[in-house]
């Protein structure tokens, strides 16, 4: 067998029997799903606009609605259709905390790009091996590798 070649996988049982007893405490800790600290109980952390959403250079749209609603008094943005702003873009600068997810920081995922605010390019981060996690939760799931 190759080092790459995996031997197959087959289930040791249904695996029924973690789950119903897992339900006992999921039902426990619904009651109170969310801490102080903004996380769920789970492990899931419950952030929103973090980093905040980008509002600059957004003005355009509103005045685009302003100029059809001088034109047309009975014009209802929920209701009527307007024309899409090509204009519309986070304005902010290169760089801002604000706009780390825009279009226009696309470049900057390059590792070889020197980024603008240290003039340094990207190192790339360790990676993490799951496979030993996999393996003991496979076991704890019913999944065994055939002999």
């Amino acid at each position: 067998m190759s080092a790459l070649a995996q031997p197959p996988i087959e289930p040791a049982s249904f695996a029924t029997g973690m789950t119903f007893a897992m339900l006992s405490i999921l039902s426990a800790g619904s009651n109170t799903p969310s801490s102080p600290e903004g996380t769920i109980r789970f492990g899931i952390v419950l952030e929103t606009e973090n980093p905040p959403s980008c509002t600059r250079g957004y003005e355009s749209t509103q005045r685009m609605i302003d100029q059809i609603k001088a034109r047309n008094p009975d014009f209802d943005i929920n209701y009527d259709d307007f024309p899409f702003n090509t204009e519309a873009a986070c304005s902010v600068p290169t760089g801002s905390p604000t706009a780390v997810r825009g279009a226009n920081n696309a470049d900057l995922s390059n590792p070889d790009f020197v980024q603008p605010w240290d003039n340094k390019p990207k190192r790339d981060p360790d990676e993490l091996n799951l496979n030993p996690l996999a393996n003991q939760l496979a076991g704890l799931v019913g999944v065994r590798a055939e002999n």
